[in-house]
Order: C-alpha cells, then structure tokens, then sequence
C-alpha cells in the first residue's frame, strides 16, 4: 500500500512539473533600450531596434547578432525606429533623420533585405510614425499609423494608411478614425478586420462594412497588441494604473471580442509579437530609463 502511495504521489509531482507554465526566458543580454521585436516569416530570426539601431539576430539564443542600420549611417543623427518582416523575407522599418531642421518631415520608410545585405528607400519626407505593420497584401504594402498634420510643429491628430512597397503612394486604411489616440493597429489573419488601440482601448473593425467592437467589459489602459497567426487571439498590453488601483500585465482575447479577456503574464509587455507558429511572444520589458530586455514567453496550449 505504501508503494502505491509513493509512486502516485511521484507521479503527481511529475505531472506537475510538466504542465508548470515556463517562465520568460531572456533572449538578449545587451545592455541598452531594446524595442519592436518582430519575428521573420520563417521563425528562425528576430528583427528588433537596439539604441535606436535596427539589428538581426539570426537564432533566439542572443548570439549571432548583426547591426543592420549601422553598415549605412555614419552619424547618430540616423535612427530606426519600428520594424515588421514581410513574407519574403525584408524587413520594412522607419528612419528618423534627427539631423534635419525642426519643422520639416523627417521620417522614411526603409526596406533591408537580409540576402544582398541592400537598403532601399520605399518613401521620405514623412511626419511622425507611430506604427508600422504586416498589410494582408503581404509584399506589396505595409500599414502604418502616421500624425496628419501638414505642419509637424504642431502635431494633429493620426490617421491610418496603406503604403505601396513599390510606387510609393499613400492611401488611407477605410474605417479607422482619425484621432490623436490612435497608437497601434494590427491585420487579422484570414480575414477583412484589422485590431486598433484608440485612447488606450481595444477595437476591432471589419475593412469591407465597416462594423466596429470594442471589449464587452470595456476594458481600458491598453498598450501594445500582437494577433496570432490563425488570426484566433489578440494579445495586448494593459498598464498599470494608479487612478483604479490596477494591476498591470498581457492578456489575450479572442479576436471577436466575445469574452472577457485572460491574464497571460503578470509581466507588462511593452511593444510584442507573436511567433509564426504561434507557440511564443517575443516582447520587450518595462526597464530603467534606457535599458530593458528583449525576452521570450510561451504561450498556453489554449491560445495558440
């Protein structure tokens, strides 16, 4: 009888330990301010900005790193600033030329293509960005988030748009409100609906009709978002606040809204993305004045 108890209770143990959610694991230990980590088509690699330069690491174990940006720039002036991998394999990310004279636009969006190590200038002379992410015409396009004032001196309020890899050419993202509140966005794969945060909440709205949910609870305080790749799940950030006594964190909630959100992680993830093969979130933390981590998280079975 004794043997019995002792083998079902080292059973138990085991089972236990196998089904013990992992903690974070660090992928890069550089000292500095990590930001915008996005995952490349296959898996394999992580774009992400570094002290304001755009570096890849070729394998989630933080070895194998490479400064993109600072092959091409020669002064400090030239800073990256966001980042998203298209399907073939280059990464689109914003340049602020800082060295400009205040009041004239001084963003561009920049292609780098891993393969003949070349960058090449999609569109200059753009006001200030606040997203850029995947467009569901794949290599064609990205979306971005961009302040439409026509005098960047004093900022207006943002709006949402389609970029043509090729031409160029701006065009406005239908549906999205124009507002100042406007901060992320993101598509939702296999369908018509894009994820937005506007005044720190989150909505989701349909491309064709322009039908428009936002969070049955009405949930607020939110920051970044990533969409997982069956277009299931919508992970967010939620902030810390004083004024209600709420606790910060990452939670997901299925992409319809239907249901109250779940707590993922006590852990704030600042700016995050969800892996292709939706097992993982690649995020950054919240850290001292110019140094954070760049870190892993596995997500549950459930919500992958």
């Amino acid at each position: 009888m004794r043997r019995k108890v002792f083998a079902i209770s080292v059973l138990a143990l085991l089972l236990v330990g196998c089904t013990r959610r992992p903690d974070p694991f660090l992928v890069d230990d550089t000292k500095g301010h990590h930001s915008h980590p996005v995952w490349s088509p296959d898996g394999n690699s992580l774009a992400f900005i570094l002290d304001s330069d755009l570096w890849l690491m070729s394998s989630l174990s933080g070895h194998h790193k490479q400064r993109i940006t600072g092959e091409f720039f020669t002064t400090k002036s030239r800073d990256a600033q966001l980042a998203t991998w298209l399907p073939d394999g280059r990464i689109a990310y914003v340049e602020w030329a800082s060295d400009l004279d205040i009041g004239l636009p001084d963003r561009s969006v920049r292609l780098y293509d891993p393969k003949n190590r070349r960058t090449t200038v999609v569109k200059q002379g753009l006001n200030r960005i606040d997203a850029l992410a995947r467009s569901p015409l794949g290599n064609e396009e990205v979306w971005l988030i961009m302040d439409s004032s026509p005098d960047v001196r004093s900022p207006g309020s943002n709006s949402a748009y389609r970029l043509d890899i090729k031409t160029g050419t701006l065009t406005s993202l239908p549906f999205l409100p124009t507002d100042r509140g406007l901060s992320d966005l993101k598509w939702i794969p296999g369908s018509d609906r894009v994820a937005y945060v506007l005044k720190q909440r989150l909505y989701v709205v349909d491309l064709k009709t322009g039908d428009t949910i936002d969070l049955p609870d009405g949930t607020d305080d939110v920051g970044a978002i990533a969409v997982s790749p069956n277009g299931r799940w919508i992970a967010f950030r939620r902030y810390a606040t004083s004024r209600n006594g709420r606790r910060g964190g990452t939670f997901v909630v299925d992409a319809n809204l239907h249901n109250p959100p779940h707590q993922l992680s006590s852990v704030e993830m600042v700016s995050l993305d969800w892996s292709p093969d939706g097992t993982k979130l690649v995020y950054t933390t919240v850290g001292a004045p110019g140094q954070n981590e760049l870190r892993l998280f596995e997500v549950p079975a459930e919500f992958q």
